[in-house]
């Protein structure tokens, strides 16, 4: 039994290190990133756990770091998870969530490292085995990298076809492994300074040094800004450990002072330089801003006590961005961006977990910065381990989480070196048999024996190890029952994560069906998917994508003859029912409202009434994502169904009571279409669809000249309105009004050179009038700005040949004036409105 104890105790410590080695590397190749290391560190960490408690049996004792820092810990727990359970979307903060890094079981999980980080080890050497194991990984990670950006290769594309891009890495965006290799390069400076290295093999010293270089290398390459805060910031306690270290040498200045002074000096200077000295293709990465970010709490403490206190759950930032993100950022080219997360961690968690999460995040921050630097500052022993270095790392990543979002890697890197620092750092050792203390080989100093509840309170700001000794028949009973429940808890986690693994492959299988167009495959992958993983409304919402797909073909036989009643009706069917369960599993997410709409005005024109359907799941969608004027542009789509319908209907019956009523109710829906694309035109004034779509809206109601005073008038009061200038000229152009549809043209591309749809039009008025030169110049913009346009190629080609610009587009298409969407779709377009 000793062997077998032996050999689990050994076999957490190769998990540990195994952790360290895959941090800056693992990757699964068939699953997204993100997704495919959550799954792999979470099974490692569940399977390691599983060890411990099965070593708690087998020795009948628990050992555990007692501090301040568990209680910390606690709190955050159970504060996040009170925050959880009363979550706008429960599933998703709890484990659904995207990022993973701020779902509730990444918290649990890391409480878990923690607890083996803490726990684990023996002997300093085995916790110091990890941090040379996560240096000499990182190095390996950085040295890629750096090729990549300095050559173009594309190095990780080898390992995963989703691996694309010389900015790829493992940890996330170039920014976070830039943050990254700032926690890693001050862990390895903080290493090169400790009595411990000395102890180390030459060639391991070599590879030091040389990571130390890469990780330079690659903050140069990268030159993110808020990584040389980090640096700065860890700098100065680094300053510091040095010289503690040169007074106790009898205050000789040495080399590593001046070393430190060099890099404060020049973290300050890279600070100061906004150009990078290294020119690379690296996208430029966006994210909300601070002053947005908070913004977006304010308004969300607004809505209710719960959500002043507790927020609206984990992993739920996304769904208060849409309700309250500033209408502003719609006339940049992000308008229909969504960010799933704020400026940094900590300011994400006002949104999230509310002033009570943010508190205990803080407390938890300041309580184990506080335990550390005692120890470290006030221990009369040399240290002789990496303390030191780990701590830099600590502090590392709690600067980058008021900095950067929370990243996966992050936050179970935060809570690995929270776990081994309290290892470090414990040096009494106390047993909860006898109250008294017991002298181990392993303790630093032998301590006087007194009562534990004395020694809670002259020593609770000490890390100190703790052995509850399972002796009497009744504690060992109940004990064992505990941890056998934690034990089968754990199980059912680790039994969850391999089903999440196979749902998660399936899923991809599906996704990859979708793209090929084998659309009765993709759903039966789906329906598989569901059954893995029946509480993911992703996996019903992707159905309900390829069963539209499938309908649309159904549709096609259709209209060659073919008898397909029967199998429309069963894939509509069936397709409802999975967008009702999406919505169910998560009604708060206005995609799955959005979803829906596009499902019912797919049938609009072959099932009475779907258009009152369509309209309200989008009117749902737009309550969810009032700022996206494209959901408004949904509500109101629908109407325009209908009004087209009832104007068929009113051409068709002599009944002139019934042809007034029908008229009414088209007149109703118009009405009702005009409101809501106003209010698109409100949130994004330069919106072309929007304003396009107003434009129809009024010749369906006849009263275009009205239409035209009103813009008109508009525009005395925003002559500088580009959507204003656009409308306008689409109303002349659809009253044949050329030369006055061509000035507003012209003023809108003079307001946006790179207005698209303006200088489509401008390029059919100058074809209209018989300039066929700038015909071609607007049109030849046109596709610079839109490439894959088949369309406007189709245009350029007739001008070329001396022909009209519509031939043979205009019909069988209808006129671009009179369609439903925009010629060139706002989305696609590269205009930097």
């Amino acid at each position: 039994m000793e062997t077998t104890l032996h050999r689990f105790e050994f076999s957490i410590k190769v998990i540990l290190w195994a952790l360290a080695a895959l941090f800056p590397l693992w990757l699964v190749p068939y699953l997204p990133l993100e997704f495919g290391r959550e799954l792999t560190f979470n099974i490692l960490i569940i399977g390691g756990f599983l060890i411990f408690l099965l070593t708690i049996l087998m020795r009948g004792e628990i050992r555990y770091r007692h501090s301040p820092i568990m209680y910390g810990v606690v709190i955050l727990l159970l504060v996040t998870g009170l925050s959880t359970i009363l979550s706008k979307a429960a599933p998703l903060s709890f484990f659904l969530g995207d990022p993973s890094s701020e779902k509730y079981t990444t918290l649990l999980i890391g409480t878990m490292l923690l607890l083996l980080g803490a726990s684990a080890f023996r002997t300093n050497e085995e916790a110091e085995r990890v941090l040379i194991v996560l240096i000499i990984s990182g190095s390996l990670a950085g040295l890629v990298t750096a090729i990549q950006l300095l050559s173009g290769l594309q190095i990780f594309s080898y390992l995963s076809s989703t691996a694309r891009g010389i900015d790829f890495n493992v940890v996330g965006t170039i920014n976070s492994f830039a943050l990254f290799i700032s926690a890693l390069l001050v862990m390895a400076l903080g290493l090169l300074f400790s009595p411990y290295f000395s102890k180390l093999k030459s060639w391991i010293q070599y590879l030091i040094y040389s990571s130390i270089i890469i990780f330079l290398l690659d903050l140069l390459v990268i030159n993110y800004r808020s990584s040389w805060f980090v640096l700065l910031g860890v700098g100065i306690f680094l300053f510091g450990f040095v010289l503690k270290a040169v007074r106790a040498e009898g205050g000789r200045f040495d080399l590593r002072s001046l070393l430190i002074v060099l890099l404060l000096v020049f973290t300050l200077v890279m600070i100061s330089i906004r150009t990078p000295l290294i020119r690379t293709n690296i996208p430029a990465e966006i994210s909300p801003s601070f002053i947005t970010t908070l913004k977006i709490g304010v308004g969300t403490m607004k809505e209710d006590l719960k959500s002043l206190f507790l927020g609206v759950g984990p992993a739920n930032f996304g769904l208060q961005w849409n309700l309250y993100k500033d209408p502003a950022i719609n006339q940049t080219v992000f308008w229909n961006v969504r960010f799933n997360q704020g400026f940094s961690w900590a300011a994400t968690l006002l949104t999230t977990t509310g002033l009570l999460g943010l508190l205990a995040f803080v407390v938890l921050i300041l309580t184990s910065c506080f335990v550390f630097l005692r120890s470290l500052i006030f221990s009369k022993e040399e240290q002789g381990d990496v303390s030191i270095s780990f701590f830099l790392g600590f502090v590392a990543l709690v600067i980058a989480a008021f900095l950067y979002p929370a990243n996966l890697t992050f936050v179970l890197l935060l809570f690995l070196s929270l776990g081994i620092l309290s290892f470090l750092l414990g040096r009494k050792k106390y047993s909860q048999l006898n109250f008294v203390s017991t002298e181990t080989p392993e303790s630093v100093a032998s301590v006087q024996s007194h009562h534990v509840g004395s020694s809670l309170l002259k020593n609770f700001w000490d890390v100190v190890e703790y052995r509850i000794q399972f002796d009497a028949p009744w504690v060992v009973f109940v004990s064992s029952l505990v941890v056998i429940f934690i034990l089968a808890l754990s199980v059912a986690a680790l039994y969850f994560e391999v089903g999440q693994v196979q749902a998660a492959l399936v899923r991809q299988k599906g996704i990859e069906s979708i793209n090929s167009g084998d659309f009765d495959k993709a759903v039966s992958r789906f329906e598989q998917a569901a059954l893995l993983d029946g509480n993911n409304y992703r996996n019903y919402q992707l159905m309900v994508q390829a069963q539209m797909s499938k309908a649309q073909g159904i549709i096609q036989k259709a209209s060659k003859g073919e008898n397909v009643q029967q199998e429309f009706q069963s894939v509509i069917t069936a397709a409802i029912q999975n967008s009702q369960r999406a919505i169910d599993l998560n009604p708060q997410e206005s995609l799955v409202w959005r979803t829906q709409g596009g499902l019912y005005e797919l049938i609009i024109p072959y099932i009475q009434g779907a258009e009152g359907l369509a309209a309200g799941a989008y009117k749902r969608s737009a309550q969810l994502d009032p700022v996206n004027p494209t959901a408004w542009v949904d509500v109101a789509r629908p109407g325009l169904v209908f009004a087209d319908r009832a104007l068929l209907a009113m051409n068709q019956t002599q009944d002139q009571k019934q042809k007034e009523q029908i008229n009414q109710a088209r007149v109703n829906a118009l009405g009702e279409v005009n409101k809501a694309l106003e209010k698109a035109v409100e949130v994004k004034p330069d919106f072309a669809l929007g304003h396009f779509l107003l434009a129809q809206t009024a010749l369906r109601l006849g009263n275009i000249k009205t239409a035209i005073d009103s813009v008109e008038k508009a525009k005395l009061a925003a002559p500088l309105d580009i959507g204003i200038a656009f409308q306008l000229g689409l109303l002349y152009y659809q009253t044949g009004d050329l030369n006055r549809a061509g000035s507003e043209f012209l003023r809108a591309v003079s307001i946006n050179e790179n207005y698209s749809n303006a200088r489509y039009f401008l390029g059919l008025i100058y074809d209209r009038l018989g300039d066929k030169q700038k015909a071609i110049a607007e049109f030849q913009r046109v596709a610079g700005l839109n490439p894959d346009n088949q369309e406007v190629k189709r245009i350029l080609e007739n001008l070329t040949n001396g022909k009209n610009a519509l031939e043979k587009i205009v019909p069988p298409a209808e006129a671009p004036e009179k369609r439903k969407e925009t010629p060139i779709r706002d989305d696609q377009s590269k205009s930097k409105r």
